[in-house]
């Protein structure tokens, strides 16, 4: 299951628009205001209301940065209940920005229409660099974040984003996922955020690349904070997740769309299993916007401009037993084909799960691969298979590239589905597998034939060790299909 960026993106947004620079220490209300600002930088104001010693109302507001060009203005600043406890902490009820506009750390401009924080608690040293091991422990919270009208720019790419809110977030400021870098003490729970929403994010690029996501939610997230978390905390990364509207264009050309993505991870069942249920619709593809002369002639004679499908699928993982389930994941392909998948593998524990992330973050960090794995081969061992199908059902892309390859060939799509079985035991011959080669060209020769549909399938008699049956593989192939139970099948 992926893991979805936005979550760490948007909590990372909130903190670089709250935090300007760091914090130096005050009471309360308009004095704690601004020094949350380098020393030396100057806030002034057109007008302003203090209601109460931690209480104030601004407008006209100017930041000016210290040593730099940089300025910031807010036309209308409200600011209830800031203060600063005795543990070095602020806490505010409610902050609320009103057109706001300003300079990124590049200089680039960015304007903010409007931005409101509620029940904020943020350590003193949130956003200071160079935070001690102890100082990392410490976490933020608020009840609700709104941005609405963000816009940006820099060197010819642009950022828009119509609105945006997270609610009830619990962001840590310690996370791990620098493989090269070295880690001291525990790492830090994962960051939660009850609601995440965006609305209409778009943007540009200077080589005129175009990209937009209508929106998109995710409820109850969790993102863990280091590679090393463990394995069931990746599997719970949100409950409800949609996203819709997603596009790409180059120039005034769509190349890519989806109209929408759905996916559900259940809270797990009596014995621990969780179940992960997800839909893309409306997918879409501009095959003549690929620009490659010899790709485009291709397209063209098989008779396609487009791509358009759909894809559907459920899984399963019980961390205790470590049985995985993949079930009804179909791809759709107009005019094209319907590709399926399902499999059953056993042993898959947390620990195991662990134990590849453990090689996967060694090999980023420079260890050989074969090296990073061997190391865990008794625990890679116990990853077993229980059953596996792939197929694919024809929708004209049989009888396409058929007539196309035979028009190279200076021959008939129908000949050459006919000679298929011969020219497959041919190639195969050298296997030393009469029985396997059989029926791979018998079943390839059905599905050319007839174009219906062709599926592979691998039931064991009993799970068979991944690994063991890899390493069976390499001293004598020849085992493998009767090791795996493995059948090649049209219709």
């Amino acid at each position: 299951m992926p893991v979805p960026r936005s979550t760490l993106a948007l909590s990372t947004l909130s903190l670089a628009l709250f935090a300007s620079t760091g914090l130096s220490n005050a009471a309360e209300g308009r004095a704690l205001f601004e020094s949350m600002f380098n020393k030396g930088t100057t806030v002034s104001y057109d007008s302003i209301s203090e209601s109460s010693s931690d209480s104030f109302s601004a407008t006209g507001v100017k930041v000016t940065y210290k040593d730099t060009d940089r300025t910031a203005t807010i036309r209308s600043l409200d600011v209830e209940g800031l203060k600063e406890t005795a543990d070095g902490r602020i806490k505010f009820k409610r902050i609320a920005v009103a057109d706001l506009t300003g300079a990124g750390r590049k200089g680039a401009p960015v304007n903010i229409a409007g931005m409101v924080a509620t029940d904020a608690d943020i350590p003193f040293t949130a956003w200071r660099g160079g935070l001690t091991d102890e100082e990392k422990k410490q976490r933020i919270r608020f009840g609700n974040f709104t941005l609405s009208g963000f816009t940006s720019q820099d060197e010819g790419n642009k950022v828009n984003l119509e609105g945006a809110t997270l609610q009830n977030a619990d962001i840590p400021l310690d996370f791990r996922y620098d493989s090269k870098a070295k880690y001291s003490g525990e790492p830090a729970a994962p960051m939660t955020i009850d609601l995440i929403s965006l609305s209409n994010l778009s943007g540009s690029t200077s080589q005129g690349i175009s990209w937009g996501v209508g929106s998109l939610t995710s409820t109850n997230a969790l993102l863990p904070t280091t590679l090393h978390s463990n394995f069931t905390d990746w599997m719970k990364l949100y409950s409800n997740l949609t996203i819709a509207g997603l596009s790409a264009s180059l120039g005034p050309t769509k190349v890519f769309g989806v109209d929408a993505i759905t996916s559900t991870i259940a809270p797990p069942v009596a014995d621990g299993t969780l179940q992960q249920t997800s839909n893309l619709n409306g997918l879409y593809v501009n095959l003549a916007a690929i620009p490659e002369p010899q790709t485009q002639q291709v397209i063209g004679e098989l008779g396609y401009s487009q791509i358009s499908g759909s894809m559907s699928g459920i899984s399963s993982y019980n961390p205790s037993t470590g049985l995985m389930k993949v079930s009804d994941v179909v791809l759709k392909l107009e005019e094209m084909a319907d590709i399926a998948l399902d499999y059953v593998v056993g042993g898959y524990t947390a620990d195991v799960a662990q134990a590849i992330t453990d090689a996967q973050v060694d090999i980023a960090g420079g260890m050989p691969s074969q090296q990073a794995y061997g190391s865990r081969i008794g625990q890679l061992s116990k990853i077993t298979l229980e059953s596996l199908s792939f197929s694919i059902k024809d929708r004209s892309l049989t009888g396409r590239l058929l007539d196309y390859q035979a028009k190279q060939m200076g021959t008939t799509g129908d000949q050459l589905a006919q000679g298929a079985p011969m020219m497959i035991g041919f190639g195969m011959g050298g296997l030393g597998m009469p029985e396997l080669t059989e029926m791979v060209s018998t079943a390839v020769g059905t599905f050319l034939t007839k174009k219906g549909s062709i599926a592979l399938k691998a039931q064991p008699a009993e799970p068979v060790s991944l690994v063991n049956a890899f390493i069976a593989g390499q001293q004598d192939p020849k085992v493998i299909p009767g090791m795996l139970g493995i059948t090649v099948v049209a219709e």
